[in-house]
């Protein structure tokens, strides 16, 4: 009795595992896998980037709206000082006048 063999149904088919096509498959895939690893975390990184640029110059924007704020504040404070001290020298004053500042000017309204 003779035994024949196929010698289809012996070699490994394609995609099975142990064969040599999975093996390089999977090889060539790890490099694959490695760039999008690489190109996922320099998006997340580059998304955490933007984000802190942004939050800091938001707090920047604030210092300084705050900073005018503190300004403006100074100001009207000076312009009430003035106008006291010009009542308290004149009982006559009635007001109705543009001073002027070093960082502006305000305008009083008269006094009835």
């Amino acid at each position: 009795m003779t035994l024949k063999y196929d010698i289809q149904k012996i070699r490994p088919q394609k995609n099975e595992p142990g064969s040599v096509q999975v093996i390089q498959s999977i090889a060539r895939s790890g490099g694959f896998i490695a760039l999008i690893s690489i190109l996922i975390i320099t998006a997340i990184l580059e998304g955490v980037a933007l984000v802190t640029s942004f939050v800091v110059s938001l707090a920047e924007q604030n210092i300084d709206d705050s900073q005018i704020n503190v300004q403006n504040i100074l100001d009207t404070e000076s312009c009430q000082q003035i106008e006291l001290l010009r009542l308290a020298t004149d009982p006559q004053y009635k007001g109705n006048e543009n001073i002027i500042l070093p960082n502006g000017a305000c305008t009083t309204t008269p006094i009835d």
